[in-house]
């Protein structure tokens, strides 16, 4: 999927991303840099500490131990490589 940026540097998301994401007008996204130059965009709401932890606790196995940044940063930037070659 590509986005076609403006001569003032915008983009507009496309519909399936802004619903995955559930934004619309007016709301803000996060883009955080990953590894090789890929940037990940996501709702900046679940950027927000706490905004999602009580969600994602319920669904999560007892023995879950998160991805260190490293290791988020390793599997973004390979999924995008697969992606964008």
């Amino acid at each position: 999927m590509t986005a076609k940026v403006t001569s003032k540097g915008q983009i507009t998301i496309p519909k399936r991303i802004r619903q995955r994401l559930g934004i619309g007008p007016g709301d803000r996204v996060a883009l955080i840099e990953g590894v090789g130059g890929s940037v990940v965009m996501t709702n900046a709401r679940s950027q927000m500490p706490g905004s999602s932890a009580g969600v994602l606790a319920e669904r999560l196995p007892d023995d879950w131990v998160p991805p260190t940044v490293e290791e988020m940063k390793v599997a973004v930037a390979a999924e995008a490589a697969k992606r964008y070659r």
